[in-house]
């Protein structure tokens, strides 16, 4: 006697609905095992396209009664799948790019709000772990960016100068000058050749004179003298308060010029004795020039 096909059915799905997940376990068990066949992965992917609510509402009630379960779960699948992942996630994201971008501006308030300690922290020890990569990176955009970069600080400046600059300067005035006289004592320190050469230009300039000089043409000079005073011979300092000092040949009041042709270097005696003299006058004086 034939069975009705329909009663049949019946009886299967009634098997599967009181037995669903002994068979799902089994099911998952043997495609662990031998991996899913071909039909059997058109199969699921038929029944998930047709059932892709109902799929994902029992997916999200089970997270919700197994929390801990599935964030187990969820660990150990992503140590087993870290490379995919990633790189399905950052095609996505090339993919998607605008949508992805606009989907985190929208919930970047909320979550900043919600996380503000977790993100200060995070960002802090970021940044300590990071920090020669992070000042690298932004020397470099600044580079790329002067334009863009300027007219962003010329911008905030003017947002802020008026109210919050003010008030912060105001607030911390006394710190703000110790700091500031901090900083230019230790530049003065460590850069003192280069203050005495922009002093010495300076004068020059002031008086009209024509030409500069740099450190470099002192040191050249220096090794040119080999070390020694150009009138008396003694061998000069370059520290302290005997260091030797860079003279005019012709005075730059009496028209000489600050080129490094016109420069010599004396020793402190030899410098104090000369003053303004002209180099005849001065030789005339010392004996080094007979007539």
């Amino acid at each position: 006697m034939a069975r009705d096909p329909e009663a049949v059915k019946r009886a299967k799905t009634k098997y599967r609905e009181r037995n669903r997940d002994e068979l799902n376990a089994k099911s998952r068990e043997k495609a662990r095992q031998y991996g899913p066949t071909e039909s059997r992965r058109c199969s699921w992917e038929r029944y998930r396209e047709a059932h892709r609510e109902e799929i994902n509402a029992r997916r999200r009630e089970r997270r919700r009664n197994n929390k801990d379960e599935t964030a187990a779960e969820n660990k150990a699948n992503y140590a087993r799948n870290r490379d995919k992942r990633r790189a399905y996630s950052k095609a996505y994201v090339m993919e998607h790019r605008d949508e992805v971008l606009a989907k985190r501006r929208e919930r970047r308030p909320e979550y900043a709000r919600k996380h503000q300690d977790y993100i200060k922290r995070y960002g802090k020890q970021y940044y300590q772990d990071h920090k020669d990569e992070i000042k690298l990176k932004a020397q470099l955009w600044r580079e790329a960016n002067r334009e863009r970069f300027r007219e962003k600080n010329r911008q905030y400046y003017l947002r802020t100068k008026d109210t919050k600059r003010r008030a912060y300067d105001e607030a911390n005035k006394e710190r703000i000058r110790s700091t500031h006289r901090e900083y230019l004592k230790k530049h003065y320190k460590d850069n003192k050749e280069l203050y005495l050469e922009y002093s010495r230009n300076r004068k020059a300039r002031s008086k009209g004179a024509d030409g500069k000089h740099t450190m470099k043409d002192i040191s050249e000079l220096f090794n040119k003298q080999r070390g020694l005073c150009a009138t008396c011979k003694v061998k000069l300092i370059k520290t302290g308060k005997s260091r030797y000092h860079v003279d005019h040949v012709h005075p730059l009041i009496k028209g000489g010029s600050n080129w490094p042709d016109n420069i010599q270097l004396l020793c402190p005696k030899c410098n104090l004795s000369k003053g303004q003299k002209d180099a005849e006058q001065w030789a005339k004086e010392n004996g080094l020039l007979f007539c």
